[in-house]
């Protein structure tokens, strides 16, 4: 009698640790979705200075990403970056669009770009850049579509001099 009630308390002590074992749904096979690798160049910039996250995606062979609905990059608010704008559309960043069988999709094999400043009060030191990729994506060979996102992160150093432009004569 003890001994069903030892295991009785046990399984309700774990049902308790762990809620969504029993319910939860599977996560998404690894390399079922686009893939972001990001990193900045340079490296290290002095404030007021100009650099660019470079973004390359990865894809399996038999997905495709969609332009429409909006494939976007959203950047998190950061202290040591300024982008010119939150959200970066396809379309912004002059992504090709190439079409097979009627199906447009984005040429995503060429890495993007984006440049942003860092600001005058940025700190000296480490800075993060955080951000996810909104995307619509289809399967050639399995008929099914998905709608979801992709974060990405990566980091630079600010130095604590400032930058000026060199003023040519």
């Amino acid at each position: 009698m003890s001994r069903k009630i030892f295991f009785l308390i046990i399984f309700i002590l774990f049902c308790f640790s762990y809620p969504n074992y029993f319910y939860a749904t599977p996560p998404l096979q690894e390399g079922v979705g686009l893939r972001v690798k990001a990193w900045v160049k340079p490296i290290r910039l002095s404030r007021q200075q100009q650099g660019q996250v470079v973004l390359k995606f990865k894809i399996p062979e038999n997905l495709r990403v969609k332009p429409l609905p909006n494939f976007i990059i959203e950047f998190e608010p950061s202290d040591g970056a300024l982008f010119s704008k939150n959200f970066f559309t396809a379309s912004d960043l002059s992504m090709e669009i190439l079409e097979d069988d009627g199906q447009e999709y984005l040429n995503l094999s060429q890495p993007v770009e984006i440049t942003f400043t860092v600001p005058l009060k940025a700190k000296r030191g480490r800075h993060v850049i955080r951000g996810k990729v909104k995307y619509f994506a289809y399967s050639i060979s399995e008929n099914w579509c998905l709608k979801t996102t992709a974060k990405f992160e990566t980091y630079f150093y600010t130095r604590a001099s400032v930058y000026r432009k060199k003023s040519g004569k």
